[in-house]
């Protein structure tokens, strides 16, 4: 079993079980913590937000694979401290032509455009 990933013997363990929250820190150790539901529903100005993060993310899925992949590009090429799938979600909020513009043209790709939400 040397060379197996840890997390196929189940150690990769992040988010909610049982009544503790887990998740890695920045050395790779798990930590975890007991599980802290909210107290109070979410605001008219939360759920708003929520929802628009589901609508991009729902875009980000339904996108093809080469589509992908050129954002992926675009980060390496420009050295954006963020993933592909971040940085469509980020241009899809932003809700800025000229953000989207500046990174397709420094990053010499043509890029599908993120919908406006």
């Amino acid at each position: 079993m040397i060379g197996l990933p840890p997390s196929i013997l189940g150690f990769g363990v992040s988010g909610d079980l049982a009544d503790f929250t887990i998740y890695t820190d920045r050395y790779g150790r798990k930590i975890a913590y007991p599980a802290s539901p909210p107290r109070v529903a979410a605001s008219p100005l939360q759920t708003y937000q929520r929802s628009r993060f589901t609508s991009s993310m729902l875009a980000w899925t339904r996108l093809s694979a080469d589509a992908k992949a050129a954002y992926s590009l675009a980060c390496a090429r420009l050295s954006l401290p963020c993933t592909a799938t971040s940085l469509w979600c980020s241009l899809s909020l932003a809700r800025s032509d000229e953000l989207f513009k500046t990174i397709q043209r420094q990053a010499r790709l043509r890029l599908v455009r993120p919908p406006r939400i």
